[in-house]
C-alpha cells in the first residue's frame, strides 16, 4: 500500500522522518525571511521592502522525494523534483498570468513557512482502494509581484510524488480577476525509448474521447514518443515512459481537487525538447467550448482564492505509478453528513444493446428482470426514459417504472441532460437540471418517487463555471440522496473523495464504442490495456463491460474473447458497473460465470498490478476482503484496418492479434502454496472467442499463475487463501 515506508519511520520524531533543507534567500538580512503558514498570512512582513529576489533553492524533502523551488527566468520562479536522487523533472516554469499582474517574473520573496505534516487518511466508497493512509508533508512560499500582492506557492511531497498549488490571499472578496496563463510546466528528461502516453484533447467538446493509437500495421501502431506536439493539445492525465541517468521512469502527471473556481485544464499542444528535456505545459479551455456558454475559458478568481494541485507520481517500475491514489490524496475530505445510503453495485444497461429499450415499460422491463436474475442491485434507464409509454401509448411516469423494479427487488438509475445551453443533444429529459430550484425539485421528486441515482451526461466542456455546476449537481443531489454517475465530460480529479456518492466518471472511450457502424471494435482489446495505465489511475471509470453477446455493432462483431470481456469490470473499476449486454449473453452463461458477474465487488479494499505495458496487455489484481480477483487482458495488435467502415469500404480487413500466455505472481499477493484459485478463461480451439471455461489450476511451486489466452483474449480468477496486505 502507498504510503508504507512513511508509516514504518512515523513512530520517531518528527525531525527523523522528515529531512528538510535550510532555505536560503539572496543576501538580504534573516529579517527578510518569516516562517509561518504563509498561506495565511502568518510571518509574512509588513511591508514588501522586506521582501528580496529568491536566488538560492528552497527543498523539500521526504522519503524518497525531494521538491525545490529555486530562482527561474526573469527574476521570476520555478521547481524541480527529485525521486531517489534522479532529476525526474528538471527546473520547470511555475507562477501565474493575471490580467492585472504577472507572478512569472519579477518575483520578491517574502517568507517561507516551516514545514507541517499533513495526514491524508480517509477511507472510499467506490474506487480502487477503501482505506487510505497517506502523510505528507508541505510549506509555503509568500511572493510578491511587481504591484504589490502576494502568491502564495505551496509544495507538498509525499511518498510517491510532489505536488504544488497557488494562492493568492489578497483579492478582495467583492473583487474578481481574470487568470490569463498558467506557467506550470513539467520538463522531463527525454531518455532511452520514450513513450507519452495521452490522447489527443477534442478543443469544442473535450470528454477524454479520443483514441490513444492509430490504425495500421504493427510498425504504424507505436504510442508516441516524448516531446509529441498536436494542435489541439493533449489531455490529462499523462503517463510518459522515460530514462533518467540509464535508470528507467515512469512518470505520471495530473491535476486534482478541481473545486470550481478553476477550469480543467489540459497539456499544451506543443511540446518542446530543450536541453533534452521534453517540456509539458497547461492550457485553459477555448472560449467556444459549451457552444460559447459559460464565459471564458480562462480561470476567473474572486476573493481570496487558492488553485487546483499539479501534481507529478514517479516509479522505476510502471505497477507503482499505476496503483497510486495521488489524486484522491491531493482532494478535499467529504462533508461531515450521513452517507450510509450510498450504495455501489451492478446495473443493467439496456440503451447500449437497445436503445430502442426505453420506449416502453414493456421492452424495458427484460432488463429490470435481468438484474433481478442476475442479482444486480440496479437497472438503468437511459435516454428519453420520460418518454416511455405503456400498452396504451401513455406515458407511464417515473413512479411507475420505480414501482416495477421495486416488485422485482431492483433499485432504479435514470439519466438526464446536463443541457442547458452547453449541447444541442435531443436527448430527454433535459432543460431541468441548470436552474437550481428546478433542479432541487426535480431531484425531490425522483427521490420521493425512490431513484436511487442518475446519469447526468452530455457536458463536453472542462470550463470552469460548467464545472462548478457540475458541483452544485452533486451538492444538490446529496441533499435528495441520489447517487450519481458523470458522462461526457473530463476525468476524475478526486471529486471521489469529496462526493462518496460520485460513484462513477466516464471520461474515456468505454463499452459503448463496441456499438457503432465504425469499427471500433477492431480497437478495443488494445485501447483497453493503455486504459488500465493511464484513464484507470484517475478514478473510477463508468466503463460498461462484459459485453458477452458479439453482435452490439451491426457492422463489426465484437473482437475480444468473453474471456476478455469477464475481465473488463475488474480492470475498469466503478462504483456503478453497467452491463449492456443482451439479456440472453448472461443467462446463458454456465452458472460459475453467472455467479461471479452476480457477486463481483464495485468497489475495492487494494489493488496490485502484477505486469503489462501500455498497448500491450495488463495483469492485475484487486481484492475485496479476504477474496483477490486477478484480471488480465492480451490486447496485442499487429494491425488494423486503415478503414473505418467494414459495410462501406472494400478494402476493409479484420483486426490481428496475437495468442499467448499471462502470468501473475500470486506470492506478491501473499498467496502460499494452498491457496484456491478458480479460473475463468478461454476454451480451445474455435471455442476460444465465445466460451468461458471454468477450472480450478493448482499453484506452480513459485506460486505463478500462467494462462494461455488467445488473439484478444483475457482471464479472471478468484483467489481466497491468501494473506492481505
Amino acid at each position: 500500500m502507498r504510503g508504507q515506508r512513511w508509516r514504518v519511520l512515523s513512530s520517531r520524531p518528527v525531525r527523523a522522518l522528515l529531512v528538510i533543507s535550510v532555505l536560503a534567500v539572496s543576501a538580504a538580512p534573516p529579517s527578510a525571511v518569516a516562517v509561518g503558514s504563509a498561506a495565511d498570512g502568518a510571518g509574512v512582513p509588513s511591508s514588501p521592502s522586506a521582501c528580496a529576489p529568491l536566488s538560492q533553492p528552497v527543498t523539500t524533502a521526504g522519503g524518497d522525494v525531494a521538491a525545490t523551488v529555486l530562482p527561474g527566468a526573469d527574476g521570476g520562479a520555478s521547481w524541480s523534483v527529485t525521486f531517489r536522487g534522479s532529476p525526474v523533472v528538471q527546473p520547470s516554469a511555475l507562477g501565474l498570468v493575471r490580467a492585472d499582474a504577472d507572478f512569472t517574473r519579477g518575483l520578491q520573496l517574502c517568507g517561507v513557512s516551516a514545514p507541517r505534516r499533513v495526514a491524508e487518511t480517509y477511507t472510499l466508497t467506490q474506487s480502487k482502494i477503501s482505506t487510505v493512509d497517506e502523510p505528507a508533508l508541505e510549506r509555503d512560499l509568500t511572493f510578491r509581484g511587481a504591484g504589490g500582492e502576494r502568491m502564495v506557492v505551496t509544495v507538498r511531497v509525499f511518498d510517491d510524488g510532489a505536488a504544488l498549488r497557488y494562492a493568492f490571499p489578497d483579492i478582495a472578496p467583492d473583487r474578481q480577476v481574470e487568470i490569463t496563463r498558467e506557467a506550470t510546466e513539467f520538463a522531463v528528461p527525454k531518455g532511452g525509448d520514450s513513450l507519452q502516453v495521452t490522447n489527443k484533447s477534442t478543443p469544442l467538446a473535450p470528454k477524454n474521447q479520443e483514441w490513444y493509437l492509430d490504425r495500421g500495421a504493427d510498425e504504424k501502431r507505436l504510442l508516441n514518443p516524448m516531446g509529441t506536439s498536436n494542435a489541439d493539445g493533449w489531455s490529462f492525465p499523462l503517463t510518459l515512459r522515460t530514462s533518467v541517468a540509464d535508470r528507467p521512469w515512469w512518470v505520471h502527471i495530473g491535476e486534482a481537487d478541481l473545486h470550481g473556481n478553476y477550469p480543467a485544464t489540459h497539456v499544451r499542444g506543443s511540446v518542446p525538447v530543450i536541453d533534452g528535456a521534453a517540456r509539458y505545459g497547461i492550457e485553459f479551455p477555448k472560449d467556444d467550448e459549451a457552444r460559447g456558454a459559460y464565459g471564458t475559458g480562462n480561470p476567473q478568481a474572486r476573493g481570496p482564492w487558492t488553485s487546483p494541485w499539479r501534481f507529478v507520481v514517479a516509479s522505476p517500475d510502471l505497477q507503482d505509478v499505476a496503483a497510486t491514489t495521488a489524486t484522491t490524496d491531493l482532494a478535499r475530505d467529504a462533508a461531515p453528513r450521513d452517507w450510509s445510503w450510498v450504495d455501489p453495485g451492478a446495473a443493467s444497461f439496456s440503451w447500449m444493446n437497445s436503445p430502442s429499450s426505453l420506449a416502453t415499460l414493456d421492452s424495458f422491463i427484460p432488463w429490470i428482470d435481468l438484474s433481478a436474475r442476475m442479482g444486480w442491485k440496479y437497472a438503468l434507464a437511459d435516454a428519453r426514459w420520460d418518454q416511455m409509454t405503456d400498452s396504451n401509448g401513455t406515458v407511464v411516469g417515473v413512479e411507475r417504472i420505480v414501482e416495477e423494479a421495486r416488485k422485482r427487488g431492483v433499485g432504479l438509475w435514470v439519466w438526464v441532460n446536463s443541457g442547458g445551453p452547453n449541447n444541442a443533444n435531443p436527448g430527454t429529459p433535459r432543460d431541468i437540471i441548470v436552474d437550481r430550484t428546478e433542479r432541487r425539485a426535480y431531484f425531490e421528486r425522483l427521490h420521493a418517487a425512490g431513484v436511487k441515482g442518475v446519469k447526468v451526461d452530455i457536458w463536453e466542456s472542462n470550463k470552469q463555471d460548467l464545472l462548478a455546476q457540475q458541483r452544485a449537481v452533486l451538492e444538490d443531489a446529496a441533499d435528495f440522496k441520489l447517487m450519481v454517475t458523470l458522462h461526457n465530460t473530463t476525468v476524475s480529479r478526486g471529486w471521489e473523495r469529496e462526493y462518496p456518492h460520485l460513484l462513477g466518471v466516464e471520461g474515456g472511450i468505454g463499452g459503448t464504442y463496441e456499438n457503432s457502424t465504425s469499427a471500433h471494435s477492431d480497437r478495443m482489446p488494445e485501447h483497453n490495456t493503455i486504459l488500465a495505465f493511464n484513464r484507470m489511475v484517475s478514478g473510477p471509470f463508468d466503463y460498461s463491460p462484459a459485453v458477452l453477446n458479439t453482435d452490439l455493432s451491426p457492422t463489426t462483431p465484437r473482437r475480444s474473447t468473453a474471456a476478455h470481456q469477464l475481465a473488463l469490470p475488474v480492470i475498469m473499476h466503478s462504483g456503478l458497473t453497467t452491463y449492456g449486454g443482451k439479456p440472453e449473453a448472461y443467462l446463458g452463461q454456465p452458472a460459475p460465470v453467472r455467479e461471479l458477474l452476480r457477486t463481483l465487488p464495485t468497489a475495492w479494499d487494494e489493488v496490485k498490478f502484477l505486469g503489462g505495458a501500455p498497448g500491450d496487455s495488463v495483469v492485475m489484481a484487486r481484492r475485496a476482503g479476504a477474496t483477490w480477483y486477478v484480471a488480465g487482458l492480451n490486447g496485442k495488435t499487429v494491425s488494423t484496418s486503415t478503414f473505418e467502415r467494414p459495410d462501406l469500404d472494400t478494402g476493409y480487413t479484420a483486426p490481428v492479434g496475437v495468442a499467448r500466455t499471462l502470468t501473475a505472481d500470486l506470492a506478491a499477493l501473499g498467496c502460499g502454496p494452498g491457496a484456491a484459485v478458480t479460473l475463468f478463461s478461454e476454451a480451445d480451439g474455435a471455442e476460444a472467442h465465445n466460451t468461458i471455461t471454468v477450472t480450478n489450476p493448482p499453484l506452480s511451486p513459485d506460486r505463478t499463475l500462467s494462462v494461455d489466452t488467445a488473439q484478444f483474449g483475457g482471464f479472471v480468477a478468484t483467489v481466497d487463501g491468501c494473506r492481505a496486505s
